[in-house]
């Protein structure tokens, strides 16, 4: 039985709603955990990834291998990791994408305003 009227069960909605997602509802399908030293020092446990974050890899063909994120590809919902890569027959290089899901943030990188989207991350969780 369904308590909140205003969410939809429908698979064909659900389908809809994640295909055609936008903006920040798009960055939180980007989120990631955090390891635990990182999680006990900024009172968080997920957060959105960017390029430049030291990743882990858990899960796939990659698994226990850690790099730096080199490209997030919203359409593909993928990120690309620099050491996660193939050789083409012609000598190039191809990055492998790796769902978000299936990684843990290792190391932030502080460019932009990324320590201010933490501090506020942090006197949100304080409030509540």
């Amino acid at each position: 039985m369904k308590f909140n009227k205003n969410v939809t069960s429908s698979r064909r909605k659900q389908r809809k709603a994640h295909f055609t997602a936008q903006g920040t509802e798009l960055t939180k399908q980007f989120t990631a955990q955090l390891s635990k030293p990182l999680q006990e020092e900024f009172s968080i446990k997920r957060i959105p990834i960017r390029p430049n974050d030291r990743v882990k890899i858990l899960v796939g063909k990659f698994k226990a291998r850690d790099g730096k994120v080199v490209r997030v590809n919203r359409h593909a919902r993928k990120i690309c990791i620099e050491d996660c890569t193939i050789t083409k027959k012609d000598g190039g290089i191809k990055y492998i994408g790796v769902h978000p899901s299936n990684v843990r943030i290792i190391g932030l990188s502080m460019e932009k305003d990324r320590p201010k989207l933490l501090k506020a991350l942090q006197k949100k969780i304080k409030a509540e």
